[in-house]
């Protein structure tokens, strides 16, 4: 929304899945994975996203794992470091889409922002991160103000009580 509100395209989705919802689509505990770099939960729906946006999806699994936890990240050989899925998935974007420049959510996580930021750079991409250390209330009143249904699929911190699971963020904003 921000990064089409400053005046880039929309032209492809990207995500990455867990390996494990290739097996068990409809069991989402087991398609949460350990990653310090991706959030999974109810990754499996995303295809009917993307069908609801009208926009192609490049989909690929999560092979790697967080192998390379240090705050800036360098390409090690034969690195398995799930950001390397990162890499392939947005190389192939390119490659097919043409696209210029990748846009993500990251709001406070260094870690997420600087490992965007180096694979956009290997691919000689723009990153644009137009939610980077934003307000998070701002952010908040924003989505609910542009009638954005997103719901809650995970509870994982301090002041979420397990009741706020699929309610919407309008739903629950004086909580």
């Amino acid at each position: 929304l921000e990064s089409v509100k400053f005046g880039h395209e929309l032209t492809c989705l990207g995500n990455l899945y867990p390996v494990t919802e290739e097996v068990a689509a409809d069991d989402i505990v087991n398609n949460e994975i350990d990653s310090y770099m991706f959030q999974t939960v109810g990754s499996e729906v995303i295809p009917l996203i993307a069908e609801c946006m009208e926009k192609p999806l490049i989909r690929k699994p999560i092979n790697g794992t967080s192998e390379n936890q240090n705050l800036f990240y360098n390409i090690a050989e034969e690195n398995k470091d799930e950001v390397e899925d990162l890499y392939a998935l947005l190389k192939e974007a390119k490659e097919e889409y043409n696209i210029e420049a990748v846009s993500s959510g990251a709001i406070l996580s260094d870690y997420q922002r600087l490992r965007v930021e180096n694979v956009c750079e290997r691919l000689q991409l723009i990153s644009l991160a137009y939610l980077w250390q934003r307000n998070q209330s701002e952010l908040l009143d924003s989505m609910i103000e542009n009638q954005i249904d997103a719901r809650f699929v995970k509870i994982a911190c301090i002041g979420l009580k397990p009741t706020f699971l699929m309610k919407s963020i309008q739903d629950m904003r004086s909580e």
